[in-house]
C-alpha cells in the first residue's frame, strides 16, 4: 500500500470555558460508548444505534438531547471505514462501492468468495 496524505487545519484557541470542556468530555464519552455498543451488537445504522442506545444514554447523560444522535453519527463514521477492507485481501485492487465510501477510494479486493 502506498502512503496516505492527511491534511489538517488547525488554529490556536485560547483557554476554553469550563462548561464547554465539560460538554466536550461528555460528548466524547457518549461517542466512545456508542462505538463499543455498535461493535458488540454489530449495529451499522444510525436508526439501529438510536433504537438500542438513545433511551439509556438520554437517562445517563445530562446533555442537550440532540447531541446524542450527533454522537451516534460520529461513532458510526469512525466504525464504517473498517467495513470496507476485507480480511484476507491479498491480490488486486477494486473501487469501493459501499454506500458510505462516496469518495470512491481504492481498497484491496478480497480473495475470499
Amino acid at each position: 500500500m502506498g502512503a496516505c496524505v492527511v491534511r489538517t487545519l488547525s488554529f490556536p484557541v485560547g483557554e476554553l470555558p469550563a462548561p464547554l470542556l465539560g460538554l466536550l468530555a461528555e460528548f466524547r464519552l457518549i461517542v466512545n460508548k456508542s462505538i463499543r455498543m455498535a461493535l458488540r451488537a454489530d449495529i451499522r445504522s444510525r436508526y439501529g444505534l438510536t433504537r438500542a442506545a438513545y433511551r439509556t444514554f438520554s437517562a445517563e447523560h445530562a446533555v442537550y438531547k440532540q447531541y446524542i444522535p450527533s454522537a451516534f453519527e460520529v461513532a458510526l463514521s469512525v466504525r464504517r471505514p473498517a467495513q470496507c477492507v476485507a480480511p484476507g485481501a491479498e491480490i488486486g485492487w477494486a473501487r469501493c462501492s459501499c454506500a458510505w465510501c462516496a469518495t470512491g477510494r481504492w481498497i484491496a479486493r478480497s480473495t475470499q468468495a
